[in-house]
């Protein structure tokens, strides 16, 4: 897109996805997202597929003028994809989707509703379902602190605001809200924004590679004087796992974007010591859990 090139607003869901060697859910993902009313179109940023998928998106983004398919940039990370894929959006509501997400049915309309309701900065996100359909984890979160981190890497955090410092950083196991309720994070595997609070926020920042960019803009948000909310009645059914890309490598990139996410928001030389001197332990806790994962399957 050139520079001077002016985009079209028009009312309506733009869904954004970001695919990097997804697997044979992306098909699905991508048919959810078209089967929406609420969707004008549909931006897939393809970060690296196979051979034989790539061609196979281009096509499918001729024949279906709501798909527009960007290839040949190679693997920029997840953040600048969704910022690469905002800047060519034509809807007034930005919908961000995983590429293992199956959107549920008139999900992109109440998320829609609910950003466009308020002044902006506004992020909404919905409920993340497994393939059983049990909530999971990850869809509304409280405040990301190092102890928080340490709790939940550690498997130590216990549901409920009773628990007090024990309380787990992760709400799934807690009482669903009945209607949309503030909360500070919630997941960028299904969030929303208006593009007015793309703007605002500069999008995603580019510095995380992958996860924990959107833990990230839900603190800038909150920091603005802005709003995060956790729309219950809006989901998808969250794959998960079906990049083949090892399980390992995503989560270094994990605890890597952890510790840059603590040392940014540090606030004294006391606080970036103890990020500092936190890292390696929320490092080995992250590959731990990971080893333990990848063995019980």
């Amino acid at each position: 897109m050139k520079a001077t090139e002016e985009i079209v607003r028009r009312v309506g869901v733009t869904v954004v996805i970001v695919s990097y060697f997804t697997g044979p859910t992306l098909d699905s993902c991508l048919d959810s997202a078209l089967a929406d009313p609420d969707v004008i179109e549909v931006i897939l940023i393809d970060n690296g597929n196979p051979d034989d998928v790539s061609p196979a998106l281009a096509k499918r983004g001729l024949i279906d003028p709501r798909l527009v398919v960007l290839q040949g940039h190679g693997n920029v990370g997840f953040a600048a994809g969704c910022n690469m894929g905002a800047v060519r959006a034509h809807g007034d509501v930005l919908l961000f989707l995983n590429p293992d997400a199956i959107l549920d049915a008139g999900s992109a309309g109440r998320l829609a509703e609910i950003a466009r309701d308020g002044s902006p900065p506004r992020i909404v996100g919905g409920r993340l379902f497994c393939t059983n359909r049990v909530e999971q984890r990850g869809s509304r979160r409280g405040e990301l602190t190092l102890w928080s981190a340490i709790l939940g890497f550690a498997g130590l955090g216990r549901p409920g605001a009773d628990k007090g410092i024990w309380r787990s950083v992760h709400r799934e196991k807690e009482a669903l809200p009945t209607q949309p309720e503030a909360t500070p994070v919630v997941s960028g595997a299904l969030m929303a924004m208006r593009m007015d609070t793309f703007r605002l926020l500069s999008g995603f920042d580019e510095g995380y590679f992958l996860h924990v960019e959107d833990i990230d803009i839900c603190r800038r948000t909150r920091a603005l004087g802005g709003s995060v909310t956790f729309v219950p009645d809006a989901s998808a059914v969250h794959v998960g796992s079906t990049s083949r890309v090892s399980r390992f490598s995503v989560e270094w990139n994990k605890a890597r974007g952890l510790v840059r996410y603590f040392m940014k928001f540090a606030e004294t030389p006391l606080e970036r010591a103890a990020v500092m001197v936190s890292a390696p332990l929320i490092a080995f806790l992250i590959m731990v859990r990971t080893s333990y994962l990848v063995l019980r399957r």
